[in-house]
């Protein structure tokens, strides 16, 4: 399908085909195969037609309500030159949100931004992380404490609040009854997120839906609040896009499309990534040259002690985040990959430790770690150059004397591995790269 926004032609129908007020006119929707081919569409439209408005006093362009049509979820994510993502991140969030984790410590290692949103208590936890309000909705982690004052006026007993798994739900609603509507993952908790409640961590995303329909798991996610860069395009295709993935392996059906409802996608005034991007003198676009990582059914199912429910499954979370931290705490520094047999979990775990030397300025160790990742699995290759476009952003990495050989040796195995050939491939990975 061609990249595309509906033109106001499109969605402005005669009055008696489209009896509706007047204010639907305005509605965005952008439509693609992958987010890197709308990104930058997204942000010109905003910018261009974006209402200017003011909450908490912070200035910003506002489209209200957009909606997203990804056509291949899979290709999740984003290498728009002036954007400087994150992908080490991503994928540690990928592992802490279908884990249920909810602890800020092992993944603001990774993101040391999102301490701003801890809790102002002594529970190293966040008011509303997604993972543990989807794996475990009602669950508030305090310390010694059985009750919460969520206002002055008010207070819940946290301990006698019922814990539900939604992904489980959803997992088996769907093999009940593949045609089922009540797959469905509520990520706002009133009692929580009330507004006299003081915390600034609060959901953006709300609700995500699954169904299945011609044998593919379509998912479409609703959501309040959007940052285009930091929200929608920095992590939620990404988080998002890896949890429907998950889901159709667990279901053991394809993945279908991924809508993306926003209901104020906007970018603020101060931000400097719309200046990087509006600047960028070239576009690339990983998938035009290497095929995207997809989850498969083997890859979870091969998981040690796992079985034929959703449950155990999601042991290749903890797996990974268990493997990653014993590595962090072997003074040799060698990979710990333990009894992992699905190739996945393999990979995840090559990758958080290639950043984990890269934070100690083990450039080589680093390398080593993506080139075992892609040797191991043939896969894995839009990570690869993700990640090796992060690398080399670091003023240390750019002083040491080989670094090309280094960066050369990654996509020299990507090349080999690979079965989708781009002649230009070298040429524009390595501007990508060297030029981001």
């Amino acid at each position: 399908m061609e990249d595309y926004i509906k033109s106001d032609e499109e969605n402005n129908k005669d009055e008696k085909d489209f009896p509706f007020n007047s204010q639907f006119k305005d509605l965005a929707v952008f439509s693609g195969d992958r987010p890197n081919k709308l990104y930058a569409s997204a942000m010109e439209h905003i910018m261009n037609k974006g209402m200017v408005v003011s909450p908490r006093g912070l200035k910003t362009y506002e489209i209200q309500p957009a909606i997203h049509e990804i056509i291949s979820p899979h290709k999740k994510l984003c290498t728009m030159p002036g954007r400087r993502a994150n992908p080490f991140f991503n994928m540690a969030e990928n592992m802490w949100i279908l884990g249920g984790h909810g602890n800020h410590e092992w993944v603001c290692s990774f993101n040391s931004k999102l301490k701003e949103y801890q809790l102002d208590d002594d529970s190293n936890d966040f008011n509303a992380p997604y993972g543990r309000r989807i794996r475990f909705f009602n669950r508030f982690k305090t310390k010694d404490k059985k009750f919460v004052s969520l206002t002055k006026y008010t207070s819940v007993n946290v301990g006698s609040l019922p814990q539900v798994d939604q992904l489980l739900h959803c997992y088996e609603s769907l093999k009940k009854d593949k045609d089922s509507r009540q797959a469905v993952v509520s990520l706002w908790n009133p009692l929580f997120d009330y507004h006299l409640n003081e915390t600034k961590d609060r959901p953006c995303n709300t609700t995500i839906y699954f169904k299945i329909r011609n044998n593919k798991l379509n998912m479409t996610v609703s959501n309040r609040s959007n940052d285009l860069h930091l929200g929608l395009y920095g992590v939620n295709f990404v988080q998002f896009g890896h949890l429907q993935e998950f889901m159709a392996a667990a279901l053991n059906v394809d993945i279908g499309h991924y809508i993306h409802m926003s209901d104020s996608l906007h970018i603020y005034d101060t931000s400097e990534v719309t200046k990087r991007i509006s600047e960028r003198k070239y576009d690339y676009d990983v998938y035009d040259y290497v095929e995207p990582t997809v989850l498969k059914h083997e890859d979870i199912g091969e998981v040690e002690d796992s079985g034929k429910n959703l449950g155990s499954y999601l042991l290749i979370a903890d797996e990974v985040m268990s493997n990653s931290e014993i590595t962090r705490a072997v003074n040799n520094g060698e990979v710990n990959i333990r009894y992992s047999k699905s190739n996945y979990s393999r990979a995840c775990t090559y990758y958080l430790s290639a950043y984990d030397f890269y934070k100690v300025k083990d450039y080589w160790k680093s390398i080593d770690c993506l080139i075992k990742m892609i040797k191991e699995t043939s896969g894995f290759y839009d990570w690869a150059i993700a990640g090796l476009e992060f690398i080399n952003r670091s003023n240390d990495f750019q002083s040491v004397n080989n670094r090309q050989e280094l960066i050369d040796k990654v996509l020299h195995e990507i090349r080999l591995n690979s079965k989708f050939k781009n002649e230009k491939f070298l040429e524009n990975t390595r501007r990508y790269i060297n030029e981001h």
